[in-house]
């Protein structure tokens, strides 16, 4: 407590004592000292402590200010920071310190019944005097401190979280440097061997089928890149889709099929739902999630290895839901190789967006059990149902005679999707920019085209605004011409942007033929 009065003088003029009181509080201990004669006096001290209480008998004592310091510290002060603060406070050094000093201080730690806080002690020179006095203080610093602990606690885990990216990354990028050569290899000694062999049908036969294979190993390479980016951004758009798990099942199999087949891996799936109910679920982002899983066996798992998947149907609480487990077991090298790689991250962030869960058991030298425990609601009313307007019976009937406009500004984009329609007897003309398609457009009568292939990535005028011009031409088929989105650019912020520019569909590069031949037979159907 302050032994001034209210509106005491102080220095020559009145201080009112509850603004001293106020700016205060933090303080335990306010004093002077006389570096020259040793004389002290104190104004303030903490107030209802047994310290107070000591300190006012070490006062009461006459003890000298040297002794009330050094008695305070042993009563008062950590073992280890009593030195520190007894040196601080030594007349002989305050007077020499602050012959080139405004101020010093020690940060020691304070016992006050029997729990610890942070204290700072200071002193600082009485400015404009030119006296030997001097302010002495002690201040409760422990919520500064405290808070600076957990400011830096929050920046090292930040640092930490940064580093294991970082380090993440490299190793992926270190393997993905090798493992990408591994396929371009094929595709191009291949490639060569073909050109070697053009009146082989057998070689050739051969060589495109190892280049195919290939071919989709770095897709799934640039696949894996991506969902690093996803991961990184947390930028995962839901889109669901009505399916059963024997739908996923084959998507599963056809895709792991690629995958397993360099490694000679052995690949089973046992699917043991027999149900047949229809699912709805975001099954792209769940198949990249457990492609990533194959992905990290297949990386992990010596040549000639298992690996296999089952599905296993489990009581849900919710009548409304159906629950899974994907149960996936490998016979790699197990939990010592588990954290050099970016894919359990990346399925661990896919399944905290669709509601589901990843448990692993895995046992080093002997291989991996990965676990997804996921539900997916059944779809039971017509409204979640999305049913086929009538059967895809696998012919071409429908698409002979359709004329197509294929606008990209890439020659050999181009001419492959102008191949890929002309295989499904579909008339096509082409455009290599936004302008020349619209001039197109303009240019025949009404119902002409029967559909636009639209690249998304064009310069001048890209697929968004071309697509946006399309649709504002003054002409009766303007709004009903149905326009597919084709780009490389798999992101669904991509997908969305196309479909707000006034787009029907979506179809990604490389062309996947059955799909587009869907999106097509969909698209004109309607």
């Amino acid at each position: 407590m302050f032994k001034l009065k209210k509106n005491t003088p102080f220095g020559g003029k009145y201080v009112e004592y509850d603004v001293l009181q106020a700016l205060s509080k933090d303080f335990l201990v306010i004093g002077s000292v006389d570096t020259d004669t040793g004389a002290y006096s104190f104004s303030r001290f903490e107030t209802g402590t047994e310290s107070e209480k000591i300190l006012e008998g070490y006062i009461h004592d006459g003890l000298s200010f040297e002794d009330i310091v050094r008695r305070y510290a042993e009563d008062h002060i950590y073992p280890e920071d009593q030195e520190g603060v007894v040196s601080c406070f030594t007349i002989q050094n305050l007077r020499k310190a602050l012959e080139t000093k405004e101020d010093i201080s020690v940060l020691a730690r304070k016992i006050e019944d029997d729990k610890m806080r942070f204290i700072k002690g200071e002193t600082r020179r009485i400015e404009g005097s030119l006296d030997s006095k001097v302010i002495v203080s002690i201040r409760d610093v422990d919520r500064e401190i405290q808070k600076e602990r957990e400011r830096q606690n929050e920046l090292t885990e930040a640092y930490n979280a940064v580093e294991r990216a970082s380090q993440a990354k490299n190793h992926f990028l270190y393997n993905m440097s090798h493992d990408i050569r591994t396929p371009l290899n094929a595709i191009m000694g291949y490639t060569t061997v073909a050109t070697d062999n053009p009146n082989d049908p057998k070689m050739l036969k051969k060589c495109l089928g190892r280049i195919d294979d290939a071919s989709h190993q770095v897709l799934n390479i640039i696949n894996e890149i991506l969902d690093i980016n996803e991961y990184e951004e947390k930028s995962i758009f839901i889109t669901e889709h009505n399916l059963t798990m024997a739908d996923l099942e084959r998507q599963i199999t056809q895709t792991a099929q690629t995958m397993v087949h360099d490694k000679k891996l052995d690949f089973f799936v046992k699917n043991e739902d027999e149900s047949g109910t229809l699912l709805i679920m975001d099954d792209a982002h769940m198949l990249r999630a457990i492609v990533n899983l194959i992905s990290h066996s297949v990386r992990y798992t010596e040549t000639g290895g298992n690996l296999s998947l089952t599905i296993l149907p489990l009581k849900a609480l919710d009548p409304d839901y159906r629950r899974y487990n994907f149960i996936f077991e490998d016979n790699g090298t197990g939990i010592e190789e588990e954290d050099k790689g970016v894919n359990i991250p990346i399925v661990r962030n896919i399944l905290d967006a669709l509601g589901g869960v990843l448990n692993i058991e895995s046992v080093e030298g002997k291989g991996s059990k990965f676990i997804i425990d996921i539900e997916f609601k059944a779809a039971r009313s017509q409204e979640e149902v999305i049913s086929p307007d009538e059967t895809d019976d696998g012919s071409n009937d429908q698409l002979v005679g359709k004329r197509v406009l294929v606008v990209d500004d890439s020659r050999v984009s181009n001419d492959i999707a102008v191949t890929i329609l002309d295989g499904f007897g579909v008339m096509s003309e082409s455009a290599y920019d936004g302008n020349t398609a619209i001039d197109m457009i303009c240019e025949n009568e009404v119902g002409y085209y029967d559909l636009i292939l639209m690249d998304i990535d064009m310069p001048q005028m890209d697929g968004h605004e071309t697509a946006r011009e399309i649709r504002g031409l003054h002409r009766p088929d303007a709004k009903i011409l149905p326009i597919i989105a084709l780009t490389a650019n798999v992101f669904e912020k991509t997908r969305q942007e196309a479909f707000s520019a006034g787009m029907n569909d979506f179809v990604t590069k490389p062309i996947d033929v059955a799909e587009l031949r869907e999106v097509l037979l969909k698209t004109i159907r309607h």
